[in-house]
């Protein structure tokens, strides 16, 4: 099979999957749409759009922070735009990090002097920002012991994500340390796959980041910011358009990981997938109506994809390849 037959196959797949996904939602009384149509009256939606444009400007400044430590400056527009193109992307493309690789592809393309260090920033960016989310679940599952203690399910996942965390933790650890990182370098396997220096570059980069603890902490608030505003949106949801009862815990536990659901290459954008995660973890949680989490997270999807089009419109507009200031040039 071709190469492009058989991405059109995949991306066919992916597409059926998350139709299917929302089909039997729906049909299974898991995800009401009436209820995602009295989510987008007007006077929630500007506060919807506004609430992920913070969202979206957290995650700009904190891909510019790490750029930074690479020597190189966006403008704080050129960052939101591209981030913009990269959410159109998302939707184009199965999963929530097909625009990564959109974002990371102009990135290098503007920065052509430090191609390994302008990509490893995007992948970074997604590294720290998925730290922070499993940071942000584990405290908040944490201060929910009660529940904990009497379902097998929130043990197990309790277990998971302490394992994930620390691994994080050992990950930047190392990082840190450039005898650890010239052991890694030394390894034979490292070496066979070597390719034009490309790993020793990608591992020098994530040592110039790790070892900088202000940015590491910088970029971790940033991403709690950044959650805390898609957090506050299914608060304001729940409590206001649905007056469900529902805890902060609850909801700082639920977010982050539906949204690291949403990632998986599954569906594009993790429609369909993200209605199964959000209705699960608020049901594992016990909350009375945990279909709202299924309307929840369809409205965040629809209030990205809204910002998502003005990524399209930057993206026809995008010149080849723009200058990038870059520090002592």
């Amino acid at each position: 099979m071709k190469k492009g037959a058989k991405h059109l196959l995949n991306s066919t797949l992916k597409f059926l999957v998350a139709v299917l996904l929302i089909y039997w939602l729906v049909q299974s009384g898991r995800f009401d749409l009436e209820s995602v149509q009295k989510s987008l009256s007007p006077e929630y939606l500007a506060i919807f759009l506004f609430l992920v444009f913070l969202n979206l400007s957290f995650n700009t400044i904190r891909w510019q922070e790490i750029l930074k430590a690479f020597e190189v400056r966006f403008s704080f527009l050129e960052a939101f735009r591209l981030g913009l193109i990269g959410i159109f992307f998302n939707y184009a493309m199965p999963g929530g990090v097909g625009g990564d690789l959109v974002k990371g592809y102009y990135t290098v393309k503007k920065n052509p002097q430090q191609k390994t260090a302008a990509a490893t920033s995007v992948l970074l960016d997604r590294l720290i920002g998925l730290a922070s989310m499993v940071s942000l679940a584990l405290i908040s599952l944490l201060l929910q012991y009660e529940l904990i203690l009497e379902n097998i399910s929130l043990k197990i996942l309790l277990v998971s994500l302490s394992g994930v965390f620390l691994a994080f933790v050992l990950l930047f650890l190392v990082g840190t340390s450039s005898r650890w990182i010239t052991f890694i370098k030394n390894q034979k396997l490292i070496q066979k796959f070597n390719f034009k220096g490309i790993p020793f570059r990608v591992l020098d980069s994530f040592h110039i980041v790790a070892k900088d603890r202000s940015l590491l902490l910088k970029t971790f608030v940033l991403s709690a910011l950044s959650q805390t505003c898609m957090i506050v949106l299914v608060f304001i949801l729940a409590k206001s358009v649905f007056q469900l009862d529902i805890s902060w815990q609850i909801v700082y536990f639920a977010v982050p990981l539906t949204m690291i659901v949403t990632a998986l290459p599954i569906a594009p954008a993790g429609i369909g997938v993200g209605q199964v995660a959000m209705y699960s973890f608020f049901e594992l949680m016990k909350v009375s109506q945990p279909e709202i989490g299924a309307t929840a997270i369809t409205v965040i999807q629809i209030m990205l994809f809204a910002w998502g089009l003005l990524g399209s419109y930057y993206y026809l507009r995008m010149d080849v390849p723009a200058t990038v200031e870059k520090t002592g040039a």
